[in-house]
């Protein structure tokens, strides 16, 4: 397992790709309660929850790691 971590907008996305395409490496999609940015799919970018979801969730310990970024929660 590979985990990518970097500020917004560092590249990450596009390190992904190129691991993806290279060696054919699959995507873990992780879980956000952010609105969808344009283009974002649910379950292929990030599956989209409600916070009431995402922390119905976390409470079950369904998540690796938690963190919370500009008001939003993120999980793994």
């Amino acid at each position: 397992m590979i985990i990518l971590v970097g500020a917004s907008a560092s590249g990450k996305t596009e390190l992904a790709k190129i691991l993806y395409k290279k060696y054919g490496y699959n995507k873990c999609v992780t879980t956000t309660t952010r609105a969808p940015r344009k283009n974002e799919k649910n379950h292929l970018d990030y599956h989209f929850l409600t916070e009431q979801e995402f922390l119905s969730l976390k409470k079950e310990h369904k998540f690796l790691e938690v963190s919370v970024y500009d008001h939003h929660y993120y999980g793994l």
